[in-house]
């Protein structure tokens, strides 16, 4: 489906390059569990997905009949990742009276609606927030493997809740990256390249069937590879 419709991303066709049998996966922003359910396939019965998704509500019709978050090795948890633990809104715009679901961002730390303005109508959920590093720890993991996060702009808050994490386990980190959405909360892509540019990352897009190494975020390409340097000097 990747390969001919607009409705699934790209670099779903490059997660087996990364992601192999046996393989500690998560999917932040689940939605309706694409990535999820070609993890699964990818890290198979001897693998673990953790499935994380803040407003499954919104996707329950979607979801009871694609059946995308559902499989033996799938862990689903339903709340949102950040920098700390609390209760938080999410602000959800409508299209037609419809919630946008993939556009839906947690408000904490954000400074209005940013580039969801060009909604007319917004929605708040409340949701729980974990960190990642408590959500590990919650599972008793021994190591994170890969990561997909797409997290609305809040990418920073993301990771500063996934330090230990990263440090420890040095996975490869797939994440929707866009100035569009940072701003919303002070922040832009530079910020977040930096930040794993000091934990000894690189860069990559998927094109042309592989991932190639890029220095930074362009516009109008949205999610990136962040992958451990093997010998940093």
């Amino acid at each position: 489906m990747a390969a001919w419709t607009p409705w699934v991303e790209g670099e779903v066709r490059g997660l087996s390059q990364v992601v192999r049998s046996g393989d500690v996966v998560v999917d932040v922003g689940a939605a309706l569990g694409i990535y999820t359910c070609v993890l699964s396939r990818l890290v198979g019965p001897t693998g673990v997905v953790v499935s994380v998704e803040p407003l499954p509500r919104l996707h329950a019709g979607y979801d009871a009949w694609l059946r995308l978050r559902h499989a033996a090795n799938v862990s689903r948890y339903d709340c949102a990742l950040g920098a700390e633990a609390h209760t938080a809104k999410v602000s959800v715009p409508l299209r037609r009276d419809r919630p946008v679901a993939g556009r839906g961002f947690v408000t904490t730390g954000a400074a209005g609606l940013g580039s969801n303005q060009e909604f007319a109508g917004h929605r708040e959920y409340d949701v729980p927030v974990l960190t990642l590093d408590q959500l590990v720890n919650r599972m008793d993991l021994d190591r994170v493997d890969f990561v997909k996060a797409d997290v609305e702009g809040a990418e920073l808050d993301f990771l500063r809740g996934a330090r230990a994490t990263i440090e420890r386990s040095r996975p490869a980190v797939l994440l929707e990256v866009e100035d569009r959405h940072l701003r919303r909360y002070g922040y832009s892509s530079g910020d977040v390249v930096g930040w794993f540019r000091a934990q000894d990352y690189d860069i990559a897009v998927w094109s042309e069937g592989g991932w190639r190494p890029v220095s930074r975020v362009t516009e109008g390409r949205r999610n990136y590879l962040f992958r451990p340097v093997e010998n940093p000097s």
